[in-house]
């Protein structure tokens, strides 16, 4: 175990097929191994010298794909990649194979958690004081041990502690120099690559953290590299062909500038002193080597020795100086020396002496000592700082050292000069001059402020270029033209009056290859394409907040910034489109996303809200549209080979463009008019800008390029700048090129949001959640944003509330739940500790959220109000069971759940109270995952991971059909809308779509996605239970109403009734009723057109049932008039009325002849328009017909002259008449407005409600006719003789109807509550009244066996003494007296006993053929009374019908068992049941017998 004796015991791929030992595991009681072989799929033992090697089982389908192993006692245990399962079997023979579980997924390791599988050993060298051993005791053999140390420690010549050593960083191998040094603040290590011409760093607080590239770019051969930990800069010694130099900038690499460039040979180490603010640094010239000093800023250059005063100073290197005692050490690999100056002493020292047998190469001071490796020996070793004594032995056999530092946390800590403090701080950069002062600096390209020394300011008119090792710029500020050429080469005739050497743009690293370059001036702002990143990148010109604007833009050909509205263009040519996002990176839109082949340069035009391309597919263009892509118009499609760049000239509205191919510079105007070639040139242009009065030219070879510049008047053009390498893009960062802000904008605004897409899809990947559009494949816009948050850690399944634009998920890293808004923001955790949840549903109406939890295997539920927020577990399942998949039914308050329980897998339903828990799926199942229920079919979908299925069936468990068996590779999520099923799919990596009917149109709308979890469908309709057509007057259906897979009605019938032909209604026979005939209920024929008419034809009603009319479609040939009611197509348009609502003769084609009315459609004869009659309901026919002369007409006795026009119809009416609430204008136009009316009615006319008039008769007649009761206030009189005779005078002197009187309701009008109508009043003959409260009763009620009077006054004890008249019958239990009439009459009015139905002689029986004698109020003579109806009612049939073995009496009592049968008459048909119907009405196509029977043996 501490690592010696290593060697091999088994060569697995000597066994056949062996090569893939997988899982390991050790049997400590007989001392063999055991593993398994994932390739052969087989199980192995062997001893622990590899002797008897055996095989223990192989090739059986639970060991598949094997992955770990353990063993216990006689078995062994393993876990299966394929089947997802743990398994176990006899660890001698493989016998006894059992499945102990079946994963959700691919299991891993397995451990056998009990005492025997860590046994205790005898001897345990590490046990006491931890072996001796400083940090790690490792048993060895023969209880032994041996000690060893973590990383960045190393065990010392004792064997048993351990010391800090540097950390071993990683990095590309090199044969020079190669300096480091840290930063204790960051916790990260710097080094600068020599080879690469690159400083890197990298955090080691963090295992495994990324190296980050610092700089790469204006540094050359930097062997020279040290950091001023106090001020946070870095300096870098460049020893390049081309830059010798030293180098300042922040450690984050900004603000890179030169501070020395002169007398530079080649530097091959650097340190710094940053209390006084001093850099060190070693010059190995071509014939002098030197060690020199200066202050931060590069002023003060001194030499500290030079190899003439100093005969050991050969190839000094590794500088280190140390701040306690103010010495500078270094190497001489030379001399093989070290040496140290000390400034106090202003003295050269010499160390250390190597000689033949001693090569110091790297050193360090750290504390009291030197440490230096040495490249005779390979070991690192330390003495005495001052004097080189003591040496000791820290580190043997390391090879190729080539610098070394002592990282200490807190050997930099505590210490502070003029730049480490936090007042007024530096803008860029800030360089030390002593402990107490500093000086900002500012970087290439700006320059201090005037005004504030710790200000930068960027310089104006600045020309950025882009080459493949990075960006450049030069001013373009003095650029001027002088009127004399004179002095000017003859070709160009252009004098460039500035410096084109000097460069104003700091080094920016990591730009990579800039194929393309914009930027936005007013923030200061560069963006740019790298493809060797693949990204689009912003950053500030000064190299300050850089950020990634979209990656995966390899295939970006044009990038165009809207400086107005803050957005960025680019082209994607690999997706055809132009996309644009905000200028902070965020919601990416496609703007175009049709008719483009190749779409390449970019340019904008905020003012006008144009955006201009070229297209350099098979058919060359260049062309514009508005800024949100619309209004698309092709400027230029001939004479094009390669358009490859736009520059647009704002101040003449121009567009200039380049091409590639030809080598041709051309302007047109901005709507593609007067097209002009400009120029000719000699290479391919690569780039154009213009710029006030010039045109500026990038010119590209495949090794060299240069930069040009043009007159835009005279043409004259002169070479600005040449490069050793390609040039890409240029631009010129001046306010004047993007100065028409002020000049009215055109704004272009764009966002996410559900306002543009009502309907869309949602899904969770772990830590973000994604949206999709369902149907639209071809729309590259999402409809949202995605959303992330540190919120979201793993977020597994979703909900929604559509009426508050909120997202729920469950995230089940943090064990909560939370929710969102549709668009990112206002993240809030709902609920914590909630365990594994992976299901959940919302149910709007009682706005309450449902989940699993695997945990307590149980189902939630909490209100998301705000005053509901307590968890409710109201259903507990099994311990086994495993609820997933989760759905609420609102309407019929059900949940719907998936239980993965491994002996038990079904899908459950409860109510939402927890009553009722049932299974209703429980074969054919393994673990069904994501449920869905469809609302408008009311149909249940679910997918089974481990059966890779998704399934159909009612909410009921019926009609379960597979849907899709063969596409789905472990479906976890479903959501349901419209026609199609959507699903997360872990195998497929995909979001899947298909037909929901069918199961086939599969399609994947995402590409490659793993870790795919909820999906919801984000619709307002998508959980309406009330859709279903069923619950809407029960479909139609007279019975059961079902729903098919598409939602579609079908209905069946109670038991022992059958579905009529229309497929809505049920009946108790069939029938042969043909197409114009309606078949009832109970086979009768009736006419179409006489069903749902609103009068019952048939016998039981069946043709006005309300839920088959109200939904029923007409047949083909008859119109609709709503309702149900179905006419002949023939009525329709005939000119009759034949619709109650007059539908079928609206919009009808009127005749020449005819007039339409406005408001029904209806057509009119023309010669009823204007004779002063309405014939149309709106009154339209007599609109539109000129003035009436009113003087020449009388109207209720009213002269003409007294009479006024109406303002819209033909009618002429009095003043008097408008707003008295009668609608006299015939369009109610008289009656408009009249809250309030001037004047008072009419005589015989009073004013109701202050609103209209209405007749006096109706004034105090006791009736109520105005809503304000004005028509019977103050019409009380003083004597009761005011009152009618049909009143009753109350105690507040009102009159009351006397028909109100004991009608136990106070019916005084001014509600005296004096009850004087109840008590006082004497009730009529044939009436009784109540002792308590006078309530008037009929006397036929009085003694009846029922208390009608509260008090019971109307049942007193001497009921049963009564004696009735001689036309009444007594009842024995109650004394009731009846009248004779009742008595057999087939009702119970006696009560109990039933005396009146069973009278001591017996009721009468009819007999076959004789009249029935019946009392008074009977049937006449020669009738018989069916007895079922009430005694005030009777049914009478003659007594010819009586025991014809027909039924004519609704009741049947007119053929009782005691009727003899008799033959039927030849006019007659006898029927099988003995039943005699008329000869005519056999094979009518009716089942007139009741059997059938006369419709038997009949020709078809």
């Amino acid at each position: 175990m501490a690592g010696e004796g290593r060697r091999v015991v088994i060569l697995v791929n000597s066994i056949e097929g062996g090569g893939w030992p997988n899982g390991l595991t050790l049997d400590y009681n007989l001392k063999k191994i055991y593993w398994i072989d994932a390739k052969s799929d087989s199980i192995h033992s062997a001893n622990y010298d590899g002797s008897q090697n055996r095989e223990i089982l192989r090739s059986h389908k639970r060991l598949s794909h094997a992955f770990a192993i353990s063993l216990f006692e006689n078995t062994v245990y393993w876990t299966d990649w394929r089947t997802n399962s743990v398994t176990s079997a006899n660890k001698f023979n493989g016998t006894d194979i059992q499945i102990l579980q079946v994963t959700i997924t691919q299991p891993f390791d397995i451990h056998i958690l009990h005492p025997s599988r860590q046994p205790k050993v005898p001897v345990n060298p590490c046990e006491k004081d931890n072996g001796g051993c400083s940090h790690l005791c490792l048993l060895s053999f023969n209880g032994t041990r041996q000690c060893n140390c973590p990383q960045i420690m190393s065990l010392r010549s004792d064997n048993v502690t351990c010391v800090h050593i540097i950390t071993r960083i990683p990095i590309l191998k090199s044969q020079t120099s190669l300096p480091i040094d840290f930063v204790e603040n960051n916790r990260m290590i710097y080094w600068a690559d020599t080879r690469l011409n690159e400083i890197r760093r990298m955090n080691i607080s963090t295992s495994g953290s990324p190296k980050e590239t610092v700089v790469d770019t204006a540094i050359e051969s930097p062997n020279g590299f040290a950091i001023d930990w106090l001020s946070g800069n870095m300096f870098i010694g460049s020893s390049g062909p081309t830059r010798k130099q030293i180098s300042v900038g922040t450690i984050n690499g900004e603000f890179v500038m030169p501070i020395i460039t002169e007398s530079i040979y080649q530097i091959e180490s650097l340190a710094v002193d940053p209390y006084e603010g001093r850099i060190f640094w070693s010059d190995v010239g071509e014939t002098i080597h030197t060690i020199q000093v200066s202050s931060m800023l590069g002023t003060n250059r001194k030499t500290i020795s030079s190899q003439k005063d100093n005969q050991d100073l050969k190839y000094p290197t590794s500088l280190s100086f140390d701040p306690q005692s103010k010495r500078l050490y270094w190497a001489n690999k030379g001399s093989k020396t070290i040496q140290y100056f000390d400034f106090s002493e202003n003295k050269l020292h010499t160390l250390l002496t190597g000689g033949n047998k001693s090569e110091p190469i790297a050193i360090t001071v750290y504390k009291e000592f030197v440490y230096y490796y040495d490249a005779f020996s390979n070991n690192i070793y330390r003495m005495d700082k001052y004097a080189g004594k003591g040496r000791e032995t820290i580190q043997t056999n390391v090879n190729g050292i080539l610098s070394l530092k002592i990282y200490d946390k807190n050997l930099r800590m505590g210490s502070s000069n003029a730049c480490s403090q936090d007042y007024q701080r530096c803008a860029h950069l800030c360089l030390p001059l002593n402990a107490t002062e500093r000086k900002c600096m500012c970087a290439v390209g700006y320059r201090v402020d005037e005004n504030d020394p710790n200000v930068c300011v960027g310089e104006n008119d600045v020309l950025i270029y882009s080459t493949p090792l990075g960006l450049s710029g030069i001013s373009v500020a003095d650029l001027t033209i002088e009127d004399d050429y004179s002095n000017n080469d003859e070709d160009t005739g252009l004098t460039l009056d500035f410096n084109s050497d000097k460069n104003y743009l700091p080094p920016i690293s990591q730009v990579g290859d800039a194929s393309r370059l914009d930027f936005h001036v007013s923030k200061d702002l560069l963006i740019f394409v790298n493809e060797k990143s693949g990204t689009i990148t912003r950053i500030q010109r000064d190299g300050t907040d850089r950020r990634t604007l979209f990656k995966d833009s390899e295939s970006v050909e044009g990038i165009a910034v809207d400086w107005v509205s803050n957005n960025v263009y680019w082209s994607n040519v690999y997706a055809k489109v132009i996309e644009l996002c905000k200028l902070k990176g965020s919601e990416r839109f496609v703007v175009i996303a049709e008719g483009l082949s190749k779409p390449g340069a970019l340019a904008v035009y905020p003012s006008k809200g144009l955006l201009f391309w070229a297209d350099v597919g098979k058919i060359p263009r260049i062309g514009r549209s508005t800024l949100d892509g619309k209004d698309i118009k092709i400027l230029a499609n001939s004479s094009l080979q390669y358009p490859n760049d736009l520059s647009i000239d704002y101040t003449d509205d121009v567009i200039y463009f380049i091409d590639r191919d030809l080598k041709i510079l051309e302007k047109m105007n901005i709507d593609g008019s007067s097209r002009t070639p400009i120029l000719n040139v000699e290479s391919k242009p690569s780039s154009v800008f213009v710029f006030e009065d010039y045109i500026y030219v990038a010119l590209s070879d495949k090794s060299s390029g240069s930069l040009h510049v043009i007159h835009k008047q005279t043409l004259k053009k002169k070479v600005l700048r040449s490069e050793s390498s390609s040039l890409k893009s240029l631009i010129i960062m001046s306010n004047n090129a993007q100065s028409d802000i002020n000049h009215g904008i055109f704004f272009f605004v764009f966002h996410f949001g559900i306002a543009d897409y009502d309907a869309f899809l949602m899904y969770s990947n772990n830590t973000s959640i994604e949206s999709l559009h369902m149907f639209d494949d071809g729309n590259p816009n999402l409809p949202l944003k995605s959303i992330t948050s540190d919120f979201i850690k793993n977020a597994i399944s979703l909900a929604f509330d559509y009426r508050n634009k909120r997202l729920y998920y469950s995230d089940i890293q943090r064990r909560s739940i939370n929710s969102v808004f549709f668009n990112g923001t206002d993240h809030v955790i709902l609920v914590e500790g909630q365990g594994s949840v992976e299901g959940v549903a919302f149910e709007e109406s009682h706005r309450d959220l449902y989940w699993t939890c695997q945990n307590d295997a149980s189902i939630n539920r909490m209100s998301v109000l705000p005053e509901g927020s307590q968890v409710e577990k109201f259903i507990r399942l099994r311990p086994d069971d495993k609820p997933r998949g989760i759905a609420v039914y609102s309407c019929e308050r059900q949940v719907f759940w998936t239980n993965w329980n491994s002996k038990a897998p079904s899908l459950q339903k409860a109510y939402v109270s927890g009553m009722n828990v049932q299974s209703i799926i429980t074969t054919h199942i393994r673990m069904p995952n994501g449920l869905v229920i469809d609302h408008k079919a009311l149909k249940l979908y679910w997918g089974d991971a481990r059966l890779d299925k998704i399934e159909r069936c009612n909410l009921d468990g019926t009609g379960r059909i597979v849907l899709i068996k063969d596409y789905p590779n472990h479906p976890f999520d479903l959501a349901v809308y419209g026609d199609f099923l959507f699903w997360t799919d872990w195998g497929l990596q995909a979001v899947v779509r298909a037909n929901k009917y069918t199961g086939k149109e599969i399609t994947k709308l995402t590409p490659k996605i793993p870790n795919l979890m909820g999906i919801i469908a984000v619709a307002n309709d998508t959980n309406v239970c009330v859709a279903s057509p069923c619950r809407v007057v029960n479909g139609g259906c007279e019975d059961f109403c079902h729903l098919d897979e598409r939602g579609q009605v079908f209905c069946t019938c109670l038991h022992g009734r059958i579905l009529l032909p229309d497929g809505r209604r049920c009946g108790t026979k069939p029938s042969n009723c043909t197409d114009e005939e309606f078949t009832c209920g109970s086979g009768f024929c009736i006419p179409y057109t006489f069903s749902c008419d609103g009068v019952p034809e048939c016998p039981d009603g069946s043709d006005e049932n309300s839920n088959y009319c109200s939904n029923r479609i007409c047949r083909d040939g008859h119109f609709s008039c709503g309702k149900g009611l179905c006419i002949p197509d023939s009525k329709h348009c005939d000119g009759v009325l034949n619709c109650p609502g007059f539908e079928d003769e609206s919009d009808c084609e009127c005749k020449p002849d005819e007039f339409r009315c406005l408001e029904s459609g209806i057509c009119l004869a023309e010669s009823l328009r204007c004779n002063f009659e309405p014939d149309c309901h709106d009154a339209s026919d007599e609109m539109g017909c000129g003035k009436t002369n009113c003087s020449t007409l009388l109207k209720d006795q009213y002269k003409g002259v007294e009479l006024i026009n109406c303002a819209n119809t033909s009618n002429c009416i009095h003043p008097k008449w408008i707003c008295d609430g009668v609608n006299d204008c015939w369009d109610n136009s008289d009656e408009i407005g009249c809250n309030t009316i001037n004047g008072s009615c009419s005589n015989g006319k009073f004013l109701c409600d202050l609103t209209h008039c209405l007749p006096s008769e109706w004034l105090c007649d006791l009736e109520i006719d105005c809503n304000d009761r004005s028509d019977e206030i103050n019409c009380s009189t003083t004597t009761s003789t005011n009152c009618k005779g049909t009143h009753y005078e109350c105690v507040g002197k009102n009159c009351t109807p006397k028909v109100f009187v004991c009608d136990e309701e106070d019916n005084d009008i001014k509600k005296d509550n004096s009850t004087k109508d109840e008590k006082s009043y004497q009730c009529p003959k044939g009436q009784f009244k109540c002792e308590s409260d006078g309530k008037c009763i009929y006397d036929h009620w009085r003694c009846d066996g029922m208390k009608d009077c509260r008090d019971g006054s109307d049942e007193p004890d001497d009921c049963r003494t009564l004696t009735c008249s001689s036309k009444e019958f007594k009842c024995n239990g109650t004394g009731r007296c009846i009248p004779l009439t009742w008595v057999c009459d087939g009702d119970i009015d006696c009560g109990e006993g039933a005396d009146d139905e069973n009278p001591k002689d017996g009721c009468p029986s009819p007999k076959g053929g004789a009249a029935v004698t019946h009392s008074e109020g009977a049937c006449e003579e020669g009738q018989f009374m069916c007895r079922m109806f009430h005694h005030a009612e009777y049914e009478c049939i003659p007594m010819d019908f009586y025991c014809d073995a027909i039924v004519d009496c609704t009741d049947g009592s007119d053929e009782p068992e005691t009727c003899h049968k008799r033959e039927c008459f030849d006019s007659q048909f006898t029927c099988a049941n003995k039943k005699c119907i008329p000869h005519v009405w056999v094979c009518n196509g009716r089942d007139d017998c009741s059997d059938a029977s006369d419709e038997n043996n009949c020709s078809k």
